[in-house]
């Protein structure tokens, strides 16, 4: 069989759409193979915005991606002529001596990065729209805001298309065996081969590859979306993102919150909780709304968010891939030479989307990439000799 690339990309949602730019913009021959279409609702990239944040809590390893994530979201917009980010801000708001908030505060000291601390009654002054606890706080990352998931992936995905990347769409990959110099790429409609694959199948990950054995699983998320009562207060130059804490002990994957977002319609704001979905299939997860899905939110609406309406208007079901520890999973795994994965992201990798790919197309072009990425190394969940 010939070889139709040089580098095949299997999955185009954020990340696959990210590393198939990067790729062609390098003049790389890539291919990049879907079994939707590009901006898709059926994973875990989409719902008209997702956050974007330069303080992070999840660990000081992922800032120095941070920091190279967001010149390259703007080089999209430059190159595709899309508004993607909106850098609006971001409140994290709980209470002082909780988890989150110190290590979102330590990791903004340890890098110079620009913050404020508010007290409840500076937030209330700020931002009326949300209600605090007297003992409350927040955390004000002003370089932070979202980015709109289902056009950055389109965006990315045509702009590789423009600079020569084939794209192949409606075509699920079954299979992926290493062969001698190339790698074979099996779909329900043909076959593929590359130099080298990255693998950026989000919750398919393990369904596709499962001789590696990665300790992965779904979860169904939901998110609401709300009619504001005012929806100028909810603009977002008047309301940044925001994530606040719920209090409770912290887990595997964090600490107990729930986030929402400014009015990007001009009529809705979209809240969700984080985390506290149960265990799915991708190919089985239930899509409909439950009344079970919107208590928990509407709750949490009527204590916090009296701006809006607490009788929801509608919901989308997406996916977090997770992993034991919560980090991503990037690399190569043992064993292999020419298979590169990217993801899963265990539930946060959105807004890394762009560093992300920029690391793949350099693996599968010179074999390393100069941004630290050894925590993520997929080969760190296999049992010690």
């Amino acid at each position: 069989m010939s070889r139709e690339a040089d580098v095949a990309v299997v999955g185009l949602g954020s990340i696959g759409s990210s590393a198939l730019w990067q790729l062609a913009s390098r003049g790389v021959s890539a291919i990049g193979l879907d079994q939707f279409e590009p901006g898709h609702d059926r994973g875990e990239a989409h719902g008209e915005t997702r956050i974007i944040r330069s303080c992070y809590a999840e660990g000081p390893l992922y800032v120095p991606l941070l920091k190279a994530a967001f010149p390259l979201w703007r080089e999209l917009e430059q190159e595709t002529g899309k508004h993607l980010l909106n850098a609006n801000g971001a409140l994290f708001i709980g209470w002082p001596d909780s988890g989150y908030l110190k290590q979102v505060k330590h990791t903004a000291e340890n890098y110079g990065l620009p913050y404020e601390v508010l007290p409840a009654g500076e937030v209330l002054r700020r931002y009326p729209q949300h209600r605090l606890e007297p003992d409350q706080v927040a955390f004000l990352d002003p370089q932070a805001g979202l980015i709109h998931p289902e056009v950055a992936v389109r965006a990315a995905t045509a702009r590789a298309a423009q600079l020569g990347a084939q794209v192949v769409t409606e075509a699920r990959v079954e299979w992926i065996e290493e062969q001698g110099d190339g790698v074979e790429i099996r779909t329900a409609s043909g076959r593929y081969r590359a130099g080298q694959v990255i693998v950026a199948a989000g919750a398919w990950t393990a369904k596709l590859l499962p001789q590696l054995n990665l300790p992965l699983w779904i979860e169904r998320q939901v998110m609401v979306w709300f009619r504001a009562r005012r929806p100028g207060d909810f603009a977002p130059e008047r309301f940044p993102v925001f994530i606040r804490d719920r209090g409770g002990d912290q887990t595997w994957y964090g600490f107990p919150s729930w986030y929402g977002f400014p009015s990007v319609d001009g009529a809705t704001v979209k809240v969700a909780v984080h985390h506290e979905g149960p265990t799915a299939d991708p190919d089985t997860l239930d899509r409909q709304i439950h009344t079970q899905d919107l208590e928990p939110l509407q709750a949490l609406v009527r204590s916090s968010l009296p701006g809006l309406d607490p009788a929801p208007l509608r919901g989308q079901v997406c996916m977090y891939s997770n992993t034991p520890d919560g980090h991503f999973v990037v690399g190569r795994p043992s064993g292999t030479s020419r298979l590169i994965l990217l993801g899963p992201m265990a539930g946060h990798g959105f807004k890394f989307a762009t560093i992300i790919g920029k690391i793949g197309a350099d693996l599968a072009t010179g074999g390393s990439t100069a941004l630290s990425i050894e925590g993520f190394d997929p080969n760190r969940f296999k049992p010690a000799d």
